[in-house]
């Protein structure tokens, strides 16, 4: 297993990889082993290999009628985080691919999904989704009362 990915409060013991990176913001901190060499550059690289599929997409969603109110069509990581998830995805499945193992910490619940269905990522709990209502308390939120109308 050259990747594993983890939440940054679930980091394994050091003997279980050669070396750590943490992706799209994650704060953390591994004692005893070295980060990965040129993250930087490598991260670089990998959106220079995605540019053009990134685009593709992009120009096709760019040509559908609503496209003026969609913000992943611009190709743009100020505003969408498309790119930033193709780029990672592309990365981690580079280092699955090499030698030493390699400690992935993300802590962005869909990216993390994203990566966890990477080739050769074992991959542990991933972080939870926001929250999100039940259908049947959209009404009620909607309405801004608690408690359902009296009948009869």
């Amino acid at each position: 297993m050259p990747v594993l990915l983890q939440q940054s409060k679930h980091v394994p013991p050091p003997a279980s990889f050669a070396r750590w990176c943490v992706v799209a913001g994650t704060e953390a901190t591994v004692a005893g082993r070295p980060y990965l060499e040129n993250a930087a550059e490598r991260l670089e690289a990998a959106f220079d290999a995605i540019r053009d599929a990134w685009w593709a997409i992009g120009r096709a969603l760019g040509a559908s009628p609503t496209a003026e109110l969609a913000h992943m069509p611009s190709c743009g990581t100020y505003t969408s985080d498309f790119g930033v998830m193709m780029a990672w995805a592309r990365l981690v499945g580079a280092l699955a691919k090499e030698p030493p193992a390699t400690l992935v910490l993300c802590d962005d619940p869909w990216l993390f999904r994203r990566l966890a269905s990477v080739s050769g990522v074992a991959a542990g709990p991933a972080p939870a989704l926001p929250f999100a209502p039940p259908r049947r308390w959209r009404g009620r939120a909607a309405s801004g009362t608690t408690t359902p109308p009296a009948i009869g």
